[in-house]
């Protein structure tokens, strides 16, 4: 952790272990419920798992989240962000999003008052730029409303406290490029006093140009085709495409260009606009970043473009110090896996610079992992309560993401585990995560693992969670 001087727990009063900072909550694509200004109708967030397993209405949601020509051109007033996704969403596509209930619990009970934590809520469909003003003025008017606020005014009295409330930030995913963008905006980073990162995409990652494509060829099926033509309009969306050196071509690996994205489907100007967006913050620090990387978990690192469709590698490469790529003996790139959080590969999670704390973790889940909630704990009160040691039983988790109800699938389980001391866990996500099924992890893993075949009793939206002595590793899976 660097940066910051912890004192052991039982030194304090335990008022005062509470953060006395203001807490903005920055959720990632995805994570916003989404309402029509107009009708009041739910768009993102209703968690429609039987209606998605069931393919009913998918199209009709899908257009109504797609970026309209006025949208596009600024009037942004068709959609309103009304607040954290509060239970789990999932498409084609795109996989599922976990809920930031537990994040915004773990928060709260660390700051001094409720009131100090603001969840701040946006529409993801729109480029980082456009929130990042947003995101600016609801810190600082929250901050205001926190300094004069009953309750800090109460304790800096009972402790004799003069201290000043800064701001903290606590982003998941695309969040942290909305506080990195705002921290680029004259006078913002001032009052910042730490910012906590979990799995943000500093340098794009390849699931979001898999999205744009969306294919191997073959006609895609009617929901993964409304999603990807829905995906198209989104600057957002965009935004998150990989900025690394990504590409293979031959002997070389290059990086994307707009001419690359409208290959293989998507709009060239949307993805000319994204790359000049991330080039401008090419270099900003954040004060007092703590950047929590997920790894361990198969992920997509690397691309080849054939003929207008994306193939996707789960392996980089070797480079040396000064970020050069290195060579074997005939002149090929020297390739190796660096894993990720299944969705946001290792190093494209880090900042230059800036250390990471790794954790074991696919993408959606990182912010609702016990050791994730433990260091917002130790970012917002300056205590280590720690309960395990960051790194340990690395276990990788590789399930579909989406099944059919009633037939067997293979779930793949990697890293260091023993398989006797492994509890393979399947929840139904939608039912208050009631346990459906414990499959035994038996047998002995092989250089790719362990492979459990299962089945699911149903359709629905399900929560698949592997723990083998540290945090659980979980990820989400639709049947239909």
């Amino acid at each position: 952790m660097g940066r910051y001087e912890f004192a052991p727990l039982g030194e304090l009063p335990t008022a005062a272990v509470r953060g006395i900072d203001a807490v903005v909550i920055v959720p990632g694509i995805m994570g916003s419920e989404l309402r029509e200004a107009a009708s009041g109708r739910t768009i993102w967030g209703v968690g429609a798992a039987l209606a998605n397993a069931a393919r009913s209405g998918y199209r009709e949601r899908m257009r109504a989240l797609a970026v309209t020509p006025a949208e596009a051109g600024g009037q942004a007033d068709r959609v309103i962000a009304t607040r954290l996704l509060a239970v789990p969403e999932w498409a084609f596509g795109l996989g599922g999003v976990e809920p930031y209930r537990d994040l915004a619990r773990a928060t709260r009970r660390n700051s001094l008052d409720p009131d100090a934590v603001l969840e701040f809520s946006y529409d993801w469909r729109l480029s980082v730029e456009h929130n990042a003003p947003l995101l600016a003025r609801a810190a600082r008017e929250h901050l205001t409303a926190w300094r004069s606020h009953p309750a800090l005014r109460a304790f800096q009295r009972r402790f004799y406290d003069d201290r000043v409330p800064r701001l903290v930030f606590v982003a998941h995913s695309m969040g942290g490029l909305l506080v990195r963008a705002m921290t680029m905006l004259d006078g913002e980073s001032q009052d910042v006093r730490a910012v906590l990162t979990l799995g943000t995409p500093f340098a794009g990652s390849v699931r979001a140009l898999e999205l744009l494509a969306n294919g191997t060829g073959a006609p895609l099926p009617m929901p993964a085709e409304a999603t990807r033509d829905a995906a198209r309009t989104m600057p957002g969306l965009y935004d998150l495409l990989p900025a690394y050196r990504c590409r293979v071509m031959g002997d070389d690996v290059v990086a994307l260009s707009a001419d690359d994205v409208a290959a293989v489907g998507g709009d060239p100007e949307l993805a000319k606009e994204a790359f000049g967006r991330r080039e401008r913050t090419t270099g900003v620090r954040l004060p007092n970043h703590v950047a929590v990387v997920g790894t361990s978990q198969p992920t997509a690192q690397s691309v080849e473009l054939r003929d207008g469709t994306v193939l996707s590698h789960r392996f980089g490469f070797r480079r040396d110090a000064g970020g050069e790529l290195l060579r074997d003996a005939i002149g090929r790139p020297m390739r190796e896996d660096h894993g990720g959080d299944g969705t946001v590969f290792r190093h494209a999670a880090r900042l230059a610079g800036v250390p990471e704390t790794p954790l074991a973790q696919q993408h959606a889940a990182l912010a609702r992992t016990p050791t994730a909630l433990d260091l917002v704990t130790a970012v917002l009160t300056g205590v280590d309560n720690l309960g395990c040691v960051l790194g340990a039983a690395d276990v990788g988790l590789d399930v579909p993401d989406a099944v059919q109800a009633g037939q067997p699938f293979p779930i793949r389980i990697t890293g260091a585990f023993d398989p006797r001391r492994t509890t393979l866990v399947i929840e139904d996500a939608s039912d208050h995560d009631r346990v459906v099924a414990k499959p035994v992890v038996a047998g002995r893993p092989g250089g790719d693992g362990l492979v459990i075949t299962t089945g699911l009793p149903g359709p629905g939206l399900f929560r698949v969670r592997v723990a083998a002595g540290s945090d659980p590793v979980s990820t989400l899976v639709m049947a239909g």
